[in-house]
């Protein structure tokens, strides 16, 4: 089958953490014998235009001549963080979507299926691209385009016109789901809560529990990008309850100068590793060299005392990746992550933006190696449920059970 992939966010180089897990699915489409596009926005710089890999074939579609072919916008902020620190961007943004929607409309002729990432604007994109081309839309939401879908004026209309262009509306948690259908009432029974995010394969078996040291002090882990919602300073405040616990940080940002001032000012400096981007291969041995996963992101729109302007958590992938490799999660209870996480039986939950409350947790995790094993091992158990090849099998599952085989041969309109 050939398949054609929009989505606002795909890896530009070895590390980047921005649009991973549609990478993983693109690629995991691929291992079982599809062909698969992927179109994306340019994002400026020296973005390479096109790549191939392995049945995988990627684009990046250059924008306008008048926004210099690219735009930051797709960038590391992201959509919505960049719209929030400059609402002019605006008009940027819709000449770039335009430009993506146009090469789609050429690249859907010669395509079996379409799979758009993110309700606004792909889900609009892809059911236009259905009506039009007469193909099947799977669209799929990861939370920002359903937290802007909710909020935006006619909402109910735009919603329809998506379910009405699509074979499958799929939402990463059960959450994302509720609060879209909250706002939609009628849209319910058409949206589905289905984990699209797995772990990436990780070799051979973690060390032995009882062998890992996980007495004083614990090795701590933040993995993603360092911008603010994703919480990076609540973690250094509650290290800096810790006596000797040791943290290394894996990314980078906007932020990454203040967490580099932060723990110089709070004589952190000491025990604080900012490793920068490493690339994906790498981060096995990252994450078996730690003890403890803490995802700190704060409340979005979607979570209780979320704000409005933040972008908020579906299930983050390097979740995942931490509990199969052996490490304790420890996360703040935002967007799906208490879906996965069930506080004192595979982690710890605490709220988001409490450093006191992160601290409690982490000292408890030091002083207590029996618990550390037991939700390690719990955790590393659990993550098996989120693997590519149960993914795919619900995949094929929807598009049998829709009938896709049928509106294959319909004819383009």
């Amino acid at each position: 089958m050939r398949v054609l992939m929009l989505t606002t966010s795909y890896p530009t180089f070895p590390g980047d953490f921005r649009g991973g897990f549609v990478e993983d699915l693109a690629q995991g489409l691929a291992s079982i014998g599809h062909e698969v596009q992927v179109l994306v926005p340019h994002p400026g710089g020296d973005a390479q235009e096109s790549e191939s890999s392995a049945g995988v074939t990627v684009e990046r579609v250059r924008s306008p001549r008048l926004l210099g072919h690219g735009t930051s916008a797709f960038g590391e902020l992201g959509v919505l963080n960049s719209l929030a620190k400059n609402p002019g961007r605006a008009a940027e943004i819709a000449l770039a979507l335009a430009a993506l929607a146009r090469r789609a409309l050429e690249a859907a002729a010669s395509c079996d299926l379409v799979i758009t990432h993110w309700l606004v604007p792909g889900g609009v994109i892809g059911a236009a691209l259905s009506h039009v081309r007469g193909i099947p839309h799977i669209a799929i939401e990861h939370g920002g385009g359903a937290r802007v879908l909710s909020r935006m004026p006619g909402r109910s209309l735009a919603l329809g016109f998506i379910l009405s262009g699509s074979t499958a509306v799929q939402l990463v948690s059960q959450q994302l789901k509720e609060q879209l259908a909250r706002a939609v009432p009628s849209s319910r029974d058409r949206l589905e809560a289905l984990s699209l995010v797995f772990p990436a394969p990780l070799p051979g078996e973690p060390p032995a529990q009882s062998a890992r040291p996980y007495m004083p002090p614990p090795r701590i882990l933040f993995v993603g990008r360092l911008i603010e919602d994703k919480g990076i300073e609540t973690l250094l405040a509650a290290l800096g309850h810790l006596r000797h616990a040791r943290l290394t940080v894996v990314g980078d940002g906007p932020q990454r100068m203040l967490a580099e001032t932060t723990s110089q000012e709070s004589e952190l400096s000491s025990r604080v590793t900012l490793t920068g981007l490493v690339p994906r291969p790498d981060m096995d041995a990252i994450y078996r060299a730690h003890d403890i996963l803490v995802i700190p992101s704060l409340a979005g729109p979607f979570d209780e005392g979320g704000r409005s302007g933040a972008s908020g958590e579906g299930v983050p992938r390097v979740l995942l990746e931490g509990m199969a490799a052996g490490l304790v999660p420890v996360c703040s209870k935002v967007g799906g992550m208490p879906e996965v996480i069930r506080d004192g039986e595979n982690g710890l939950l605490f709220p988001p933006g409490d450093s006191d409350a992160l601290a409690r947790c982490l000292r408890s995790l030091a002083n207590n190696p029996k618990l550390c094993a037991r939700l390690a091992a719990r955790a590393r158990r659990d993550a098996t449920r989120y693997t590519l090849p149960s993914l795919l099998k619900l995949l094929d599952n929807r598009l049998r059970g829709e009938g896709i085989e049928l509106r294959l041969a319909r004819p383009v309109r």
